[in-house]
């Protein structure tokens, strides 16, 4: 969309304001060829716009495993959306464009939808021992601490503070954090963003069943008897 507009739209533009200027019949070619490029550029919008609010929605989207996938999914689903109002507007009404678009984003929203992990019965439930900050610190040093620390030191989005404030390099914290932690790394899987430390669906069920547990810090466990 920038190389239509930065190297075909806007120079056209301007040898045709340059031509009439200096009392010349300007090429009605340049400005077809700009409308054309126009045209092309339209067939984006939807999906850029799409993209512009995708950080509210990470679970399903750039957050997910099949990311690049799904882009190009709503990319499609949202040209074949446009294409009907481009039909419209030359006198053509395909009345089936628009239900099959909608059709193929709920399918799309159902076959991309997470599958939150549900740890398993908690320690007092199942009579075994709980899980204890010691067994999941190391999860939270690899998957967590590069964004929520004080300062924040993750190469790849570099930033002058913890997002939201949090700092998870102390136990308590994290233990107070557990009910957030469980809705945006066990559940949603939303967290770490775009999962670009890699974080499996094993530390995720460990972290959940640490919290299930009771987020008991290492001083709090008691021995089951």
């Amino acid at each position: 969309m920038a190389a239509n507009v930065f190297f075909v739209i806007i120079p056209n533009q301007r040898k045709m304001v340059d031509a009439m200027s200096a009392g010349q019949e300007p090429d009605v070619s340049l400005g077809a060829m700009g409308a054309q490029r126009s045209l092309h550029n339209n067939y984006f919008t939807l999906p850029v716009l799409f993209i512009m609010i995708s950080n509210h929605f990470s679970m399903s989207t750039y957050g997910h495993e099949w990311n690049w996938a799904i882009l190009a999914a709503l990319s499609l689903i949202g040209a074949g959306a446009r294409h009907y109002f481009n039909l419209k507007h030359q006198g053509e009404h395909k009345v089936w464009i628009l239900p099959a678009a909608a059709l193929a984003m709920i399918c799309l929203a159902f076959v991309s939808k997470p599958v939150p992990i549900q740890p398993s019965l908690s320690a007092e439930e199942s009579g075994r021992a709980p899980l204890v900050y010691s067994d999941i610190a190391p999860i939270i040093e690899k998957h967590c601490v590069s964004c929520h620390a004080e300062p924040p030191n993750n190469p790849l989005w570099p930033m002058p503070t913890p997002p939201k404030g949090l700092n998870l390099t102390i136990p308590s914290a994290v233990k107070a954090q557990a009910a957030n932690i469980m809705a945006q790394a066990v559940h949603s899987k939303v967290m770490p963003l775009a999962n670009q430390t890699n974080m499996t669906d094993d530390e995720r069920t460990k972290l959940g069943q640490w919290i299930v547990d009771g987020a008991l810090l290492d001083a709090e466990s008691t021995p089951t008897p």
